[in-house]
């Protein structure tokens, strides 16, 4: 299987953060999505596979992901995906919620463009 990551973002540079525990809470109200950790969200069981994640990176976008730790601000939203036209339409439009919610962009991970 191979798998697709689109990211959410402020800028290329990684300068803008957000509060952690309200991205959570609005995250909570997106029904295809269940949380399994402090910063980590799965699909629901009705939707195809797939993992969001909440961030602190540097301005390189280097980050390390540890499950059971929370951070007090996020500068990257990445969603991971299997790499099929459904997972593809599917997670676009949680991502877009998600972007439009911040007024940040969403990218795909390999071009920067969506």
């Amino acid at each position: 299987m191979t798998y697709k990551y689109v990211n959410i973002r402020f800028d290329s540079k990684y300068t803008m953060y957000t509060n952690t525990i309200e991205l959570v809470e609005f995250i909570k109200t997106i029904p295809e999505l269940k949380q399994t950790d402090k910063v980590q969200f799965e699909n629901t069981d009705d939707c195809p596979w797939g993992v969001v994640s909440l961030i602190k990176c540097d301005d390189h976008g280097c980050f390390s992901f540890d499950k059971k730790k929370h951070v007090a601000q996020v500068n990257l939203i990445e969603l991971l995906f299997s790499d099929t036209e459904e997972s593809l339409s599917h997670y676009l439009e949680i991502g877009t919620r998600i972007a439009k919610k911040l007024d940040w962009k969403i990218s795909d991970d390999h071009n920067d463009e969506i």
